[in-house]
């Protein structure tokens, strides 16, 4: 990444690297020279850990067609040169969209099926299952390979009003000033549900 915003984000990696690097000095030094104990060691441990581990998370929230897209495109994509994540007029992204850069995992999209919502099981118990997930290898690494894999998540489906209500998309107990929160069923009735209910991307 080479935009001013991503910079700051790889000055702050740095800084972290450095401050790594002086916290095992530090260890050391203190080793070596029988300073510490139990409990400072494992203090700085989990300092160390805490540190190797954080991360910072930049969340775009907004009603759908409000320039979420464009806006991550021009912050973390303005050098490919195109738009990764999908930005065409009307709703485009039908799921949550996580990007993220794990430098010890692969190039990949995982996609999560919607029907996981039937399981009750959290998105948290569900990261922890990655059979659960369909996932696309990303290996070429160009922006071309990105943008048509993201695509994925504009998928819909139509399914009747059982399945969108198991599913959580619709309620029949609102009243009449929130029913036009239920979505409009199409001419035979069903309702147009996403295909996934969640996709993680690490490039």
């Amino acid at each position: 990444m080479t935009t001013p915003f991503a910079g700051n984000f790889d000055a702050l990696g740095r800084w972290r690297a450095t401050l790594l690097d002086r916290l095992a000095v530090v260890q050391r030094f203190v080793a070596d020279h029988e300073l510490g104990d139990a409990t400072s060691d494992a203090f700085v441990a989990a300092l160390r850990e805490r540190i190797a581990n954080d991360k910072v998370v930049v969340a775009f929230v907004a009603e759908f067609s409000r320039g979420k897209s464009e806006l991550i495109n021009a912050i973390f994509f303005a050098d490919t040169g195109r738009r990764v994540l999908p930005a065409t007029p009307g709703r485009t992204t039908m799921c949550p969209v996580e990007l993220a850069c794990e430098p010890g995992q692969l190039a990949s999209l995982a996609l999560l099926p919607i029907e996981t919502r039937h399981e009750g099981a959290s998105l948290a118990d569900l990261r922890q299952r990655p059979r659960a997930w369909t996932q696309h290898s990303l290996q070429g690494g160009a922006a071309e390979q990105l943008s048509e894999a993201v695509a994925q998540v504009m998928r819909t489906r139509w399914v009747d009003k059982d399945e969108a209500r198991a599913l959580g998309f619709w309620n029949d107990e609102r009243d009449d000033e929130r029913a036009q929160d239920n979505p409009t069923p199409d001419a035979a009735g069903r309702i147009e549900i996403p295909v996934w209910r969640h996709a993680l991307v690490n490039y």
